[in-house]
């Protein structure tokens, strides 16, 4: 008998805490979680995590919403501890149906359905104050003030910058550096060589010669050849692919043709399939994860716009429609650069005159828009001649040569703020 009322209080007392635990929980005027529904003006805002502190009554998040959309009108998704009789937002009464104004921290009255209790919540959502995808430029570093020449190879670690002036007899050689801290000259040499074009294999330093016979690869303070080609001329070192530098050429007879070098040899790839407007003259090199490519160049004294690409070295391909909104401005000569997952397209040249229009394109080049103002070339960049770009860790380089004095090399470094980025 003892034991039956035993288990009857205990079950009375386990059913009064529950109802008491009901009548609690219903009549507390508290949040319990806070989100954002997809909105079209504000993309990814349904895919922040908002904090609810109910102790100190304050709702915000920690990963800022997108820079420079309309916080004006968005409906939160709110969940209560309990059924609310009344919400006021900003003092006045507020139905779930109706939008808020974010831009400003706000106020949210909760009064409880028993009306005994009540809670104010400051919600604020916090947004980027600042473009995180903003290229921010420092101001130019002027590395040589007589380049006759110049040209840029970057390696996993360092870019080397070779500027070159023409001696009595051979070539005047200054090699510059920079691992990530800051410019420094490396060596000085002298060399019977000229380079027309420059690339990387396995962090090793490979050039062409002025006629385009010999294979160079850069050696502490010399060019050494390491590969003949007599069959033609070489033209372009495109970049490299499965641990094997590609070339452009043209045989005896003007065509175009594809090499290889392993580290060993040139051979030529007589089974490799070449667009029509394959190399041409003037057309920019570009390497990137997803493969090479060559872009722009000049047909017969005319600009053209195509892009060429391969995946493997072998196959190269024209990928651009020529017309329509997929399209680049004609041009020859123009600065690419592969940052921050996009290939970037800037100026050139076209019938001798400078493209002002600038591309940026997000899918491997398949199509293309204007670059936003906020990614352009700094202000007071004035495209000349030669220009380049390239990366190294997550800072992207552009090498020019002064507007006012056109043997003064100087770079400009930018780098995106994202990388930077905390929140303000």
């Amino acid at each position: 008998m003892r034991h039956i009322l035993a288990i009857t209080l205990f079950f009375a007392i386990l059913l009064t805490s529950c109802v008491q635990s009901d009548v609690v929980l219903k009549s507390s005027p508290h949040i319990k979680t806070f989100t954002f529904k997809s909105h079209k003006e504000v993309p990814g805002i349904e895919n922040i995590q908002f904090t609810v502190d109910t102790i100190n009554c304050l709702i915000y998040n920690e990963d800022s919403a997108a820079y420079g959309y309309s916080l004006s009108k968005l409906l939160p998704y709110i969940t209560y501890t309990g059924s609310p009789k009344e919400i006021k937002v900003n003092n006045v009464s507020w139905s779930t149906e109706d939008s808020i104004d974010f831009s400003q921290p706000v106020s949210m009255y909760i009064l409880s359905q028993n009306q005994k209790n009540e809670a104010t919540y400051t919600i604020t959502v916090n947004q980027h104050s600042v473009n995180p995808d903003e290229i921010i430029w420092k101001e130019p570093t002027v590395i040589n003030s007589n380049a006759s020449s110049f040209m840029v190879a970057t390696t996993t670690q360092a870019i080397y910058v070779f500027v070159c002036n023409p001696q009595a007899t051979n070539y005047q050689y200054i090699v510059y550096s920079n691992y990530g801290s800051g410019w420094s000259q490396e060596v000085s040499f002298e060399s019977e060589y000229e380079i027309s074009s420059i690339a990387t294999l396995q962090n090793h330093i490979f050039a062409i010669n002025q006629t385009g016979t010999l294979l160079l690869q850069f050696d502490q303070n010399q060019w050494t050849t390491v590969g003949t080609f007599t069959e033609g001329t070489m033209t372009t070192l495109l970049g490299n692919l499965q641990n094997t530098l590609w070339i452009a050429g043209k045989n005896t007879n003007n065509e175009a043709i594809l090499l290889s070098y392993d580290g060993n040899q040139i051979q030529q790839n007589t089974q490799s399939t070449l667009p029509n407007q394959f190399a041409l003259e003037g057309a920019t090199t570009l390497q990137t994860p997803y493969g090479l490519y060559l872009i722009g160049g000049e047909q017969d004294g005319v600009a053209q716009n195509c892009i060429i690409s391969s995946d493997n070295g072998y196959y190269w391909t024209n990928i651009l429609n020529q017309t329509g909104k997929y399209c680049i401005t004609p041009c020859y000569e123009p600065i690419c650069a592969y940052y921050d997952h996009s290939i970037f397209v800037m100026n050139g040249f076209n019938n001798g005159q400078v493209v002002t229009d600038n591309y940026i394109s997000n899918n491997n080049g398949y199509s293309w828009n204007l670059i936003d103002s906020y990614q352009q070339q700094p202000s007071t960049f004035t495209f000349q001649k030669g220009a380049c770009a390239t990366v190294l860790n997550n800072n992207l380089y552009l090498f020019n040569t002064q507007a006012s004095n056109q043997k003064a090399l100087e770079v400009w470094e930018g780098r995106i703020r994202r990388v930077d980025f905390i929140r303000k």
